[in-house]
């Protein structure tokens, strides 16, 4: 009973999940796995798990696997996978080594969430964030903010300049709103 749950468990998460043998052989995944991948499960199964890292993020990977077997029980990386159709998928993939009863490593197992969206949202706020400081700049605009419980301010050095203060010193809330 205690068998069959944790294998509807393993099928039905919504969380990718690999296990590799201690030479880094895709053993086990879970169907959420093949889908984020676009493989069928005999597809993976006997795969390196080298086979399916975006080459970029194959260093880093392979140092977490040797940090693993040096002892390291658990890491997290934030890596792309490369699906069948050759597109890179970003993952945060939450990494726990597998010891024997005499504590020697036999492999890992991952969970793997896919954070796309994440990122492409990540660069779209850089992006944005750039776009601004590209108009700030070339408006000469400063940027202010006040606390509305302690009616403490904070302003940019532009903001300052603008007020005709000098970076060091300190924009007054009240001087602030005389002034606009």
């Amino acid at each position: 009973d205690s068998e069959r749950r944790l294998h509807t468990i393993l099928h039905q998460t919504v969380a990718g999940i690999l296990i590799a043998d201690a030479e880094g052989c895709l053993t086990y995944v879970n169907r959420c796995l093949c889908r984020m991948l676009g493989y069928r499960e005999d597809e993976l199964i006997g795969k390196h798990i080298a086979a399916i890292t975006d080459p970029s993020c194959l260093e880093p990977t392979l140092d977490g696997v040797r940090r693993l077997e040096s002892g390291m029980p658990s890491l997290t990386l934030e890596e792309r996978f490369l699906r069948k159709d050759g597109q890179a998928i970003w993952s945060s993939a939450s990494v726990t080594s597998l010891r024997g009863p005499d504590g020697s490593y036999e492999g890992l197992i991952a969970v793997i969430i896919d954070i796309g969206d994440h990122k492409r949202l990540e660069v779209s706020l850089r992006e944005q964030a750039d776009r601004l400081e590209l108009a700030l700049q070339t408006g000469r605009l400063g940027t202010w903010h006040l606390d509305l419980l302690t009616l403490e301010t904070q302003a940019s050095d532009q903001c300052k300049a603008n007020f005709g203060l000098a970076p060091d010193e300190r924009l007054d809330f009240h001087r602030a709103f005389e002034e606009l």
